[in-house]
């Protein structure tokens, strides 16, 4: 981590610091001190002092924000102003005045290597429509209802790219395909023999029901034992994004509105979320399922312009 405001030096030595004492500073840790530091640099400090309004701007709750996150920003300045203060820093303010307490909140199921290939092995024992469903969702970060309210109209095979029109919050946005699955896309129109509905997926003449979606996938993961739930598809996405980012040596930070703007996010932090994650299913969620389905995960290039 690069740190660029007049406390960068004491950054470096406080992480170092901690590490030497055997605590796990992971990506996610090492982050809010990063915008830490960038919240110093952008109030143009020039003496290495922290004022009582600096300290309690930060800890300011910002609109929608989590009580999680709020949590881990007092954290990082707590303890970054305690570790200052033990090493006879001048001026620093800090209060232990506040209780901003973590809550339990809901963690996602981040599917494995294994899991995926059985659980696409079962689906194709469904129907051809339920099979691009899931692979999709996988494949691509859909939600659920983004994917049933595709328009054939939307598909463009030929540059492997679906329109997604007014997802949710109002969002739109472009979809880029893989290779492998652009052709089973096609695989599964040219087994149509007419849409009779203006959906991608439909059935007896209606569009693909959530409801069929989410009995027949169900039924999948009870087979397989699985406790997860098929919005986790969606989870599994992102935390494999991260981790290609992560492992291509991109600027995660940088790289983070990228992903946000692709999965359709109306906040960039609904994608910081998925930081969390890295380091837990690290080696699970980047290894390869070409064994049974190909490339069907999309590499997200990522622009340094």
């Amino acid at each position: 981590m690069n740190f660029i405001s007049i406390f960068k030096n004491e950054f470096d030595e406080f992480v170092n610091y901690k590490k030497s004492m055997g605590y796990n500073y992971n990506r996610q840790t090492i982050y809010w001190y990063d915008k830490l530091d960038k919240y110093f640099n952008d109030n143009n400090l020039t003496k290495k002092e922290i004022s009582e309004e600096l300290y309690n701007n930060w800890l300011m709750k910002r609109k929608n924000e989590s009580n999680n996150t709020h949590a881990l920003r007092y954290t990082a300045i707590r303890q970054f102003c305690t570790y200052l203060i033990q090493n006879n820093y001048k001026n620093v303010y800090y209060s232990d005045e506040y209780n901003i307490k973590y809550k339990k909140e809901f963690l996602p199921h981040i599917y494995t290597n294994n899991e995926i290939v059985d659980i696409f092995k079962l689906s194709a024992d469904v129907d051809i429509t339920f099979e691009v469903i899931v692979k999709m969702l996988y494949s691509t970060g859909l939600r659920i209802s983004e994917a049933l309210s595709i328009e054939i109209d939307n598909v463009n095979l030929n540059d492997g790219q679906i329109n997604i029109i007014n997802g949710k919050n109002n969002v739109s946005r472009i979809i880029v395909l893989s290779d492998s699955m652009n052709d089973k896309l096609k695989e599964y129109i040219n087994s149509k023999i007419y849409f009779d509905t203006k959906y991608l997926f439909s059935s007896k003449g209606k569009k693909y029901s959530y409801k069929k979606v989410r009995i027949n996938y169900c039924k999948i993961l009870d087979t397989l034992n699985i406790k997860a739930r098929i919005h986790d598809l969606r989870h599994t996405f992102a935390v494999n994004s991260l981790n290609q980012m992560v492992q291509k040596g991109y600027d995660i930070y940088t790289s983070l509105p990228l992903l946000s703007q692709y999965m359709g996010h109306k906040r960039i932090e609904s994608t910081e979320y998925y930081l969390r994650f890295i380091e837990k299913y690290y080696d699970d969620v980047t290894n390869s399922i070409s064994r049974y389905c190909g490339n069907i995960y999309r590499t997200l290039e990522v622009s340094h312009e």
